[in-house]
């Protein structure tokens, strides 16, 4: 998560002329003691973060709430109601606050923007609490699966778009899903992943609704939980395959996809990166970006306007330079790549170069 937030920060300290990243509701910006949560009890009815408003509506009644909290709550393993405001990652997507959501009886989670604009999409994961419930059953709800594992049961996320008052579109994702005939694909999102909301177009208000398998004479039985962070944030690119093209002899047994590092011996290493573009970006004007940085010093190898097209950017047409790395066994450089379109979103990749003398 930190190397991630280290790329997007050293391309953006590279191209400051540029845009900047703008309107991602990020939940930094709201302040938390350590291992602790906000969930309305202040009476003031939502928060704000990267310029969208979340709805909160708390009951001094009963000390309840329901629609969006935030949190850096960091419990993995307590089951049970006394730990809901926990994602199940530990953590935040890039940091350690993040938001959680409730449905509950007085309104569904509802994000506000303050104008119309087209949200790129989020990074959801489930809370502890509905995790656990769906991997081992509680009092109330059942085992996901069953005992025999061959229960079609699934926990579904329903994200309407809406514009001026009218319905615009809709996005589903499946927090849970064990409709598979092959019981080995059966899984809970246990990690962020993200969602895409490009699709919805332009829409100033979403809502969430939650829905499952498991139901019973109250309504859903699985706790109607999920946590959200980076909302309007950057969607992870996917790297095509192959991910550079090397020196003949170190590829392809050079790459370790684990961490995206490629070994490379010392000598003169080419540097033809491709990226895998995002379908609602192509015909977009944009800036081809490729920086080698070795020791903090970063050099730019492309910087060109293109418009993007094709599923894949190939940066081998530009005929990058060649980075000497001669003599400099042990010695590690950054690669970044990616592209940065007008309205200063950035959709890059990265990886690791490491000299080995003898590799």
């Amino acid at each position: 998560m930190k190397w991630k937030i280290m790329v997007l920060a050293v391309v953006v300290l590279l191209l400051g002329s540029l845009p900047a990243l703008a309107g991602v509701a990020t939940f930094d910006d709201l302040d938390l003691a350590a291992n602790s949560y906000w969930n309305g009890a202040n009476g003031n009815g939502g928060f704000v973060s990267g310029g969208f408003a979340f709805y909160n509506n708390y009951n001094p009644d009963y000390s309840s709430w329901d629609s969006f909290a935030y949190s850096n709550v960091v419990d993995t393993t307590t089951p049970g109601y006394a730990n809901q405001y926990a994602a199940v990652t530990g953590g935040g997507h890039n940091s350690e606050n993040y938001a959680v959501a409730y449905l509950g009886y007085a309104m569904p989670p509802t994000v506000l923007a303050f104008r119309a604009a087209t949200i790129s999409g989020m990074y959801v994961t489930n809370t502890t609490y509905a995790y656990l419930s769906m991997r081992d059953g509680d009092d109330y709800a059942k085992k996901f699966g069953g005992d025999t594992g061959n229960d079609p049961d699934w926990f579904k996320l329903t994200i309407k778009g809406w514009k001026d008052g009218v319905e615009v579109g809709t996005k589903e994702f499946y927090l849970a899903d064990y409709r598979f005939d092959d019981n080995s694909r059966d899984y809970i999102v246990d990690d962020w992943t993200w969602v895409d909301l490009s699709s919805l177009g332009e829409v100033d208000k979403l809502t969430f609704t939650l829905s499952s398998s498991d139901n019973g004479q109250w309504g859903m039985n699985t706790p109607a939980y999920f946590a959200l962070d980076d909302f309007n944030g950057m969607a992870p690119p996917v790297l095509a395959a192959p991910a550079a093209v090397l020196p003949a002899e170190t590829w392809p047994e050079a790459v370790d996809p684990a961490d995206n590092l490629v070994v490379v011996p010392p000598g003169p290493a080419a540097l033809r990166p491709r990226l895998s573009t995002i379908a609602a970006d192509r015909g977009k004007e944009a800036t081809a970006l490729l920086y080698a940085c070795i020791a903090g010093n970063c050099t730019p190898l492309v910087q060109e306007k293109v418009t993007v097209a094709g599923e894949v950017l190939d940066f081998a047409s530009w005929q990058p330079p060649a980075i000497d790395l001669s003599a400099n066994d042990g010695l590690e450089a950054d690669i970044y790549f990616g592209y940065l379109l007008g309205d200063g979103t950035i959709r890059y990749n990265s990886y690791r170069l490491q000299v080995r003398a003898g590799n």
